[in-house]
């Protein structure tokens, strides 16, 4: 009897301290973390990307602004502004500026850190933009 009554109190307590425990313990979840809706490109690359140098500015009304910055001595450095329209088509953002030849630019569009990475081959050089 003292054995049946010393197992059931044991069980009794263990179960009183698994209980416990286990109400303590609290899932947490972060609601003050951002969230991003996810957009397809051609909304989402709407907007003035830039790296202090370059300006990239694609409009919703398919119109886009390319300001470049040349490196110089001293401050402030000459600019080379172009524009024109601008598609995305296969992956790929094509601009066709309103005087010279069509560019292909390769992207790769990061809407949860909302940058914007761009190769041209025309001009030998790739650009990582954040968008403002």
């Amino acid at each position: 009897m003292v054995r049946l009554l010393t197992n059931t109190l044991f069980a009794l307590s263990f179960s009183m301290f698994a209980v416990a425990c286990g109400s303590s313990e609290k899932a947490t979840t972060n609601n003050n973390a951002p969230t991003v809706e996810m957009r397809p490109d051609g909304e989402a690359i709407i907007g003035t990307w830039s790296d202090g140098t370059t300006t990239l500015t694609l409009g919703a009304d398919k119109k886009y602004s390319w300001e470049m910055m040349r490196p110089c001595g001293a401050p402030p450095c000459p600019t080379t502004t172009s524009g024109g329209t601008w598609v995305l088509r296969s992956g790929k953002l094509y601009l066709d500026p309103n005087e010279g030849s069509d560019e292909v630019i390769k992207y790769n569009l990061d809407q949860t850190t909302r940058s914007l990475g761009i190769s041209s081959s025309s001009k030998g050089k790739s650009w990582t933009l954040t968008g403002r």
